[in-house]
């Protein structure tokens, strides 16, 4: 039960961060066992006189004589009303079965039961309560209760797992916060791997039970939570040990007592308000969820075509047998004899479910009835019992992934027989599938072609932009993508050429996507571009949509229970929006917040980026995808060059066009005259991969700062945006009349001044004077110097460059007559022709290098 990987102070073997330890300390400090017991065992424990197995009896012992079983018992009795059944369920961590106990809180005798087996199995299996009462006969029995045993429905509890909490809510604290606010909670306990929120619902009983079961789970996954909608479904018993599996402690679980937290201790019936229908709790917990901006669960959105999630949002349908002829080997491999895994009836039952799930998945339910029926009488069963099972099963939410487990648990051999057999099936249709695929294409000589008679490619947009493919643009976090975009998507909507060399071939209908940011903040970019531009929203000819993430949770893709899949329905949802929109162009920012897969596997990159090229494809529209650059390309773009998308290579290998977003260098702002702390608004555009046309060369663009005249009240300055423009780079030259001031001062000099910059007598020192140009100086060492100092310094060594290249400036070796070593000094060229026209300032204005843009 317990990993060892290090010593106690004494010496003996000590548990993974000392998990009974731990335990023992958190018991005494929620008053489970006495304090001086705890600390005496604690102590025998450090000084070597109890052992490792010792300390875990001991624990044991004193959880079975403490309070813990009557304060469970006492923290969930508000759950239920008077003479309710409760279900009491002890799972082995090793998966070694599970008995329950029924009984009624209000029973002497049967809650004297109920703290027996809590006391019995507390530490040593995990234990559950059923969140809804059982039927009354099941009191005193220890029957698992299936979902036609279940009479009623009083609360709601939401399973928030800390390995699902979304990146704006880490350990579901804010959630919590808006569930307190709004819903008003019964009990919020830490189960050690997440939070369990209990909810008051107004109660329901008969078919209104199974009714709720698809709005509440849809209100789960909108929140995140764990689907706990079906009737029969158990939670965490608090005041309890939970024992992680082998699976949680892969992930890092370790053996935590499950207890509420102090601060939401639940309160007496009289004292709360009732509680509300169904639709009122569902619409408070989708409330919070958009209030928090949740990303859910991928259960919010609708699907357009048949899925493994239902159409009301929540349970998933079941997985289908692979044909009637497995399913027959798999329940003949399956035993039910007397006193086998299915002598409860619960339990056989359950696998009706199943069996039922997996036929009517398959197309199969005619013969999966006939084999359950077949199957059902090897106990002995009455095959019009069997029959009437099966008939009132509505909505069975398992199938074949649950018969398979069941039969891996009871026969592993006949479970790998079934596999084997399955896996056979499998091949042989597929075979079938691709035979006739390959064989039925049509198969010819290519017929003659010229090239003048082959249609165009469809760019739509400079070169970046192409009617039924893929696009990337791939840039940093803050990088100015999203700026981009915005300004591109109005170049089209519009159909003008607002940044040179990228103009629309028409105006184009466009629909930007910004998963990340809210609507408001889209709306602020927009204005700002037509601002800055000159624009107004009617040069826009309807053509621009825009959606946010957070009034759409449009999701592509996520890790299912067999690996990666595309959302069902969401291509078929978005081809069908795009065609009878007639829409050319859509732009989806970022991916990375759009589908829910590991990013560094090419099989999950592959198949999500197959799903966009159908989109595009389908629709014939250009599809553009915004991506972040990897955190180490992010360092050096240039370097990186097409590899600088996030995640597997398949990304950009299944774009045509794949652009990279490069910020401005150090080295280039010194060249280009641009202060240090102007440099980041700066960028380039590099296409590094283009199957469809020859790599274009770099562009350069420049963010410019937007006011929105938007202040009011509180906020009088208003909000400011980022805009891009195009930008040139201006090489960084003197005026005549600076050439002439720097000529006169050579002339003044008593000595020649030095072309090599390692010289204090270097002509640059000189020419920085002239000018006004603080570059700290020779004596200023290139550790010391500012960044301001450093761009001086490297506008001061273009502008030496410029005159020598344009004969104002003369270099020449010479015997230094005071060393009597020859050095290469600078002289006067050609003089300095200083017009009227000429401008007064030099480079020295911190703006002259972009004074005509």
């Amino acid at each position: 039960m317990f990993d060892v990987i290090e010593k106690s102070p004494s010496g003996q073997a000590a548990c993974n961060v000392n998990e009974p330890l731990a335990v023992l300390k958190d018991a005494a400090r929620r008053d489970l066992i006495d304090p001086a017991e705890a600390a005496q065992v604690e102590g025998n424990y450090i000084t070597g006189l109890l052992t490792q197995d010792g300390l875990k009896a001991r624990l044991l012992d004193a959880l079975r004589v403490g309070p813990a079983a009557r304060l469970a018992l006492d923290a969930i009795a508000p759950a239920y009303a008077p003479g309710d059944v409760i279900e009491l369920r002890a799972l082995d961590p090793a998966g070694g079965g599970a008995v329950s106990l029924n009984g009624r809180l209000d029973n002497p005798a049967e809650r004297a039961a109920l703290m027996d087996f809590i006391r019995q199995h507390n530490g040593r299996r995990n234990l559950y309560v059923g969140i809804n009462p059982r039927r009354l006969d099941m009191a005193g029995t220890g029957e698992n209760a299936s979902a036609q045993d279940v009479v009623a429905r009083r609360t709601v509890v939401l399973d928030l797992d800390h390995k699902d909490a979304p990146d704006a809510d880490q350990g579901w604290t804010r959630t919590v916060d808006a569930l307190r606010a709004e819903l008003d909670p019964l009990m919020v306990v830490d189960s050690g791997n997440g939070v369990h929120v209990w909810l008051p619902v107004e109660n329901l009983s008969g078919p209104d039970v199974v009714a709720s079961a698809a709005p509440l789970a849809a209100a789960m996954a909108r929140l995140g939570a764990d689907h706990m909608a079906d009737a029969p479904r158990i939670i965490r018993l608090p005041f309890t040990v939970n024992l992680p599996n082998a699976s949680k402690r892969a992930r890092g679980a370790v053996m935590r007592i499950a207890a509420p937290l102090p601060d939401t201790k639940p309160n007496a019936p009289s004292a709360r308000p009732a509680p509300l229908p169904v639709a009122q709790l569902c619409r408070g917990m989708e409330g919070v969820a958009t209030q928090l901006g949740l990303p859910g669960r991928g259960k919010a959105m609708a699907a357009a075509s048949p899925s493994r999630v239902a159409s009301d949002g929540g349970a998933k349908t079941p997985h289908p047998a692979p044909s009637a002829d497995v399913l027959q080997l798999a329940l003949a491999e399956l035993p039910n004899d007397p006193g086998g895994p299915f002598e409860a009836r619960g339990a056989w039952v359950d696998m009706a479910h199943a069996i039922k799930g997996a036929s009517i998945a398959g197309g199969i339910e005619a013969e999966g009835r006939e084999a359950f029926v077949q199957w059902s009488q090897k106990w002995g069963t009455d095959a019009d019992d069997a029959g009437r099972v099966w008939d009132g099963i509505a909505d069975p939410h398992t199938g074949w992934g649950a018969v398979m487990r069941t039969l891996e648990a009871v026969n592993p051999a006949g479970a790998e027989r079934v596999k084997h057999a399955a896996a056979r099936a499998a091949f042989a249709q597929d075979a079938a599938r691709i035979s006739a695929v390959i064989l039925s294409a049509t198969f010819a000589p290519v017929a003659s072609i010229t090239g003048n008679r082959i249609p165009p490619r469809r760019w739509l947009y400079g070169r970046s932009v192409i009617a039924g493919f893929l696009s990337f643009l791939i840039a940093p976090g803050g990088a100015g993508k999203s700026a981009l975009a915005m300004v591109r998507a109005v170049a089209m909507a519009a159909g003008r050429e607002l940044l040179e060399g990228e103009k629309p071939v028409r105006p184009l209908r466009v629909w930007v996507h910004n998963a990340e940011d809210d609507l408001g903040e889209m709306e602020r970019r927009l204005a700002a571009t037509l601002q800055h531009f000159g624009m107004f929203h009617a040069d826009l000819n309807d053509n621009l949509f825009m959606t946010s993430g957070r009034g759409m949770k449009l999701q592509l893709a996520r890790t299912g229970r067999d690996g990666p899949e595309i959302v069902p329905g969401v291509v078929d949802a978005l081809v069908e929006r795009l065609v009878t929109t007639k829409l050319d162009v859509l732009i989806l920012d970022p991916l990375g917040a759009l589908h829910t897969l590991p990013e560094n596997s090419n099989e999950a990159a592959n198949l999500l980026s197959g799903a966009l090229r159908e989109v595009a494809h389908r629709a014939d529209v250009a599809v553009v995808v915004l991506h972040h650059a990897g955190k180490a390309a992010a360092m050096d773009m240039d370097a990186a060059g097409a590899g600088a998308s996030r995640g597997a290579s398949a990304f950009v290998d299944a774009a045509r066009v794949v652009e990279q977003v490069v910020r401005m260098t150090t080295d280039d702002a010194k060249n280009f005259g641009i202060a240090a702390a102007d440099r980041r608004d700066y960028l380039r555009v590099e296409n590094g991969k283009a199957n469809l046309a020859r790599a274009e060369g770099g562009r350069w663009l420049r963010m410019a700062d937007v006011p929105l005249g938007n202040g009011v009240g509180l906020w009088p300055l208003g909000d400011r945006v980022g805009v891009v423009e195009s930008w040139t780079p201006k090489p960084v030259t003197g005026t005549p009349t600076d050439l002439a001031r720097v000529q006169a001062a050579l002339m003044a000099s008593s000595r020649p001044l030095r072309a090599d910059q390692r010289s204090p007598e270097w002509i640059g020192w000189k020419v920085a004077e002239v000018m006004g140009l603080n570059t700290g100086g020779p004596s200023t060492s290139k550790e010391d110097r500012t960044p301001d100092q450093a761009t001086a310094l490297a506008r001061v060594r273009a502008i030496v460059a410029g005159w020598v290249q344009s004969g104002g400036l003369v270099e020449r070796q010479e015997l230094d007559a005071d060393t009597r070593k020859k050095h290469r000094f600078v002289f006067i060229g050609q003089p300095a022709i200083v017009l009227d026209t000429d401008a007064v300032d030099s480079p020295s204005d911190k703006d002259g290098a972009d004074d005509d843009e």
